[in-house]
């Protein structure tokens, strides 16, 4: 009797282990779902958080590319009246270092003749490569007295640094095409 006792009993255990193995089955199916659902929901966060980030980073580099182009727009764009004043305006834009890189010796004399230099067809791309790093290529316009203009096409390579929200071209590469006469 003793041993149909212990046989029930161990039936008994055996049943029960059986059904609680069988519910932590269930349980596991259970949380290997709404672990999918979680992951899904997370690349799903993820894949909006890339697009957000992309918007924020076109705002920036929107931002960024109006600086250079108000900043050539100042340095290229002079007449004889405005030759030297120029140099002083580039301050907003340009550090120390890269006006007295651009301007040369002509940053110190006014010129004695009539010259006129514009910018057109310009374009800023990003440079992939490196972090506020920009290209800005343009056609230049130089005329001097009433003779034909010659037009350069000229590529910068640029870079920007920021400090509290404020930029400042710091390097500037020169790249001049062949002049041609329009």
């Amino acid at each position: 009797m003793k041993t149909k006792i212990i046989m029930m009993v161990e039936s008994v255990l055996l049943l029960l282990a059986i059904i609680s193995i069988y519910g932590l089955y269930q349980d596991n199916q259970q949380k290997e779902a709404d672990i999918q659902t979680k992951q899904e929901e997370i690349a799903q966060l993820e894949e909006n958080l890339i697009v957000q980030s992309s918007g924020n980073n076109t705002a920036d580099i929107a931002k960024k590319t109006k600086f250079v182009n108000s900043a050539f727009a100042d340095y290229l764009n002079y007449n004889t009246d405005n030759y030297r004043s120029r140099f002083e305006d580039m301050e907003n834009y340009f550090s120390p270092s890269t006006i007295e890189q651009l301007s040369g010796a002509g940053g110190t004399e006014s010129p004695t003749i009539s010259i006129n230099s514009s910018t057109q067809n310009y374009k800023t791309y990003v440079n992939p490569i490196e972090d506020n790093s920009f290209v800005f290529v343009t056609d230049i316009h130089y005329q001097v007295e009433d003779n034909e203009p010659t037009v350069f096409k000229n590529v910068y390579l640029i870079h920007l640094s920021e400090e509290k929200g404020q930029y400042l071209i710091d390097q500037v590469d020169v790249f001049s095409g062949t002049p041609t006469n329009s």
